[in-house]
């Protein structure tokens, strides 16, 4: 029921989801044994940091997914990304 219009999801092999998750967004990620998965997707247990990338594929923030303050936070980030493409 997601709205494919406003969100991205990260597809691909598990090797590589993990190496960029790990070491390209610096995120904790963990993979489910097959006997601690509630559903066959239920892969990962992932950080819930939300990562800002600039163009230029750098870091530019990383941000708490679970404090609804951090929503102001990421919108700046955004904007100064916007402001820089000018």
């Amino acid at each position: 029921g997601v709205d494919q219009n406003r969100w991205w999801f990260l597809t691909g092999s598990a090797f590589d989801i993990n190496q960029l998750a790990v070491t390209g967004l610096k995120l904790a990620i963990y993979e489910n044994k097959p006997e601690e998965r509630t559903v066959p997707a239920d892969l990962f247990v992932h950080s819930t940091k939300l990562v800002v990338v600039d163009r230029q594929g750098r870091i530019r923030g990383w941000f708490d997914g679970e404090n609804p303050e951090s929503k102001g936070e990421i919108i700046r980030a955004v904007k100064t990304l916007l402001k820089e493409r000018k």
